[in-house]
């Protein structure tokens, strides 16, 4: 849940309270991990359950895509960016492959 703070300029505002936020489980699988993965013409996004998102990012890196520009991780999403942004399908494609091979080992 969100807590009011007092920010370094001495306003209240509204932050997520540390002690309830989710720590990852080295012990979860891929499947726990995804929530979905959609594009656009330009960008492919991967949700996760919170806490999971540098772990995805970190599969894709470890297979390092020729496809794949460039991948960003937040807390619960993944931002990556194709190489040519006129293969995003594919490289959506190539994503949702490697996540379910991920799923099954």
């Amino acid at each position: 849940g969100a807590i009011k703070i007092r920010n370094t300029k001495g306003q209240k505002i509204y932050s997520v309270n540390p002690q309830r936020r989710p720590s990852p489980d080295a012990g979860r699988s891929i499947a726990e991990m995804v929530v979905s993965v959609e594009h656009n013409s330009e960008f492919i996004l991967i949700h996760t359950a919170a806490g999971y998102g540098r772990a995805v990012a970190r599969i894709l890196d470890y297979h390092a895509l020729p496809e794949i520009l460039g991948v960003v991780a937040g807390s619960s999403i993944v931002w990556v960016a194709p190489r040519v942004v006129q293969r995003t399908a594919l490289v959506h494609k190539q994503i949702n492959y490697l996540l379910k091979m991920n799923l099954n080992s």
